[in-house]
């Protein structure tokens, strides 16, 4: 084999390894939306079906936690060492969902990330917990123009936010769908009565 050959080779095998680096870690990486993302609808009906197989996670700082959390929520620090070390201290077997919560200050997807590198394929995240679990489970609102696939929909979020406590409504005309701040949704929650 010539020199230049033994270099070429060389060259062509950097290249494949550095690329197989990049796709395993671009695997990885969350899209909006994406494999990983779970949505608050997800969540509650699995709650619902079997709690005791769901491990929540929030990386939120403690303010943000004890204004809200997810139902049976535990606060863990916003580090992927952390995350691993909440879910090895519960013994958890690698086929539970684990959820890792977060919002606009906490970043959920590297907890994630090492949960799915640890194993746990059923493993999940939540970039804003606060505002997902307040539209589509404590307050969710139908708009009056919506289809019929969109009302039978519905009626199965309605009835999922009544066992959350939630208080599902139709808008009425004049209302804008979705014109409520968080805060206020959060505070109308509280006034009422629901559990967090």
């Amino acid at each position: 084999m010539s020199r230049r050959g033994w270099s070429t080779n060389r060259v062509l095998a950097a290249v494949a390894g550095v690329l197989g680096v990049l796709a395993l870690v671009a695997g990885d990486t969350p899209t909006p939306g994406g494999p990983g993302e779970l949505s608050a609808l997800q969540l509650a009906e699995s709650l619902r079906a079997d709690a005791d197989d769901v491990i929540i996670l929030d990386v939120r700082d403690a303010l943000a936690f004890e204004e809200f959390h997810a139902p049976r929520a535990v606060i863990v620090e916003p580090t992927r060492s952390a995350v691993l070390a909440e879910i090895e201290a519960r013994s958890a077997a690698s086929d539970v969902l684990v959820v890792v919560t977060g919002g606009p200050a906490a970043d959920p997807r590297p907890g994630w990330i090492a949960l799915r590198r640890a194993g746990y394929a059923r493993a999940h995240y939540m970039p804003d917990v606060l505002t997902a679990w307040l539209d589509e489970i404590i307050s969710p609102v139908l708009s009056p123009d919506a289809s019929e696939s969109e009302r039978e929909a519905w009626r199965k979020q309605s009835e999922l936010s009544k066992y959350f406590g939630g208080f599902p409504r139709i808008a009425s005309r004049e209302e804008a769908v979705g014109g409520e701040t968080s805060a206020a949704k959060l505070r109308r929650a509280k006034r009422r009565g629901c559990a967090f």
